[in-house]
């Protein structure tokens, strides 16, 4: 996978898991978990080619709290359904 661009700088932390989906258009998007302790997110990308990315957004952002269930997550996974639409799971 190219090199990630986009509208904000690099932050520290782990990008993990990436998840590519081919679109109907030929163009790719990628869903990925950013990781810091206490602050985990789902975002994604968007390519031309495979190689060229560019982030788009964050799809999910976790809780601060230890107690709450999305303190910690990760692992898109996308898959699309037999009427088009998508699904996510994480972990």
């Amino acid at each position: 996978v190219g090199a990630l661009a986009g509208n904000e700088p690099p932050k520290s932390g782990s990008y993990l898991m990436p998840n590519i989906q081919r679109l109907e258009n030929g163009s790719y998007r990628m869903y990925y978990n950013r990781s810091t302790l206490g602050d985990d997110q789902i975002k994604y990308a968007e390519s031309p080619d495979g190689v060229t990315w560019t982030i788009k957004g964050t799809i999910l952002k976790g809780s601060s709290k230890p107690t709450d269930l999305t303190f910690a997550f990760g692992g898109p996974s996308v898959v699309k359904l037999t009427d088009g639409r998508y699904r996510m799971y994480i972990r």
